[in-house]
């Protein structure tokens, strides 16, 4: 995300933090909010925050669309909403005293003969990741040898921040990349809706899927939980033709197929 373009809160909070910064996906880009598609996600994720725990589930929402078009920051985005929605009493909806963001990005299976690429591959392989970045015993120390008895539920118990007696907390988990792997995050999703029942409500993990294509997914993840939700180049705010905002979502497709920012800032400066 380009640093002078910098006057929305939700990303106030990546450039004071570097902590973020490493962790959120999509932010060297100048965000346009894409209202519907942002609202579609909300929607799914409120099935989770009901009073009644006969009517709570957890919604699995899969993004999808082509490079550029601002995906991989809905994984932050998301967070901000539910952090400023749901950090306060809600009416039928759970209040959360605490809402925290983790991301991780799924690596291609691991191919004899084929090189090696970066990325988590197992739910053991996340459960870790929160663990070293995050995740502390009471003293402050990290403990690599506990890391294997370590579940799910326990460590987004530990990064949400909840205790015994206290409100609600929730971690945001963005999973980016999705189709890089499909069995690897169906095992992730399954994994995340064991967590979610051994939490019992007092913090729930709120996946959220983001990728380029959902078409494998249709036949393998057959939830009813399951949610494809497209973001297109053109989701402008609530529908509006705002030809600034179209012409940034061009340059951020721009640089995502090219890896830098080539084209002008501005439609003026094309004339």
């Amino acid at each position: 995300r380009c640093l002078e373009t910098e006057e929305d809160e939700s990303n106030e909070r990546i450039t004071v933090n570097d902590d973020y910064r490493d962790s959120v996906q999509g932010w060297k880009v100048a965000y346009v909010r894409p209202a519907q598609t942002l609202d579609e996600v909300m929607r799914l994720l409120q099935s989770g925050l009901h009073h009644d725990s006969d009517k709570r589930c957890i919604s699995r929402p899969y993004i999808f669309g082509p490079s550029g078009c601002g995906k991989s920051r809905m994984g932050w985005e998301v967070y901000c909403e539910v952090k400023k929605k749901f950090e306060k009493p809600n009416g039928s909806l759970l209040a959360l005293d605490n809402v925290v963001y983790f991301s991780v990005t799924i690596g291609k299976p691991l191919t004899p003969g084929k090189a090696w690429s970066s990325g988590v591959r197992s739910t053991r392989d996340v459960i870790s990741e929160i663990f070293f970045s995050c995740a502390k015993d009471p003293d402050g120390h990290l403990l690599p040898s506990q890391v294997d008895n370590l579940t799910l539920a326990a460590v987004a118990r530990n990064l949400s921040g909840w205790k015994e007696g206290g409100g609600r907390t929730a971690l945001v988990l963005h999973i980016d990349e999705f189709q890089r792997n499909p069995k690897a995050v169906l095992d992730l999703q399954d994994a995340i809706e064991k967590a979610n029942r051994e939490l019992r409500g007092n913090v729930l993990i709120l996946p959220i899927c983001t990728g380029l294509d959902f078409r494998e997914f249709k036949d393998l993840d057959n939830s009813d939980n399951s949610h494809a939700v497209y973001l297109g180049y053109l989701s402008t705010p609530d529908g509006a033709a705002d030809h600034e905002a179209a012409w940034q979502v061009v340059r951020n497709a721009c640089t995502a197929v090219r890896g830098s920012d080539l084209l002008p800032k501005t439609l003026a400066e094309l004339k």
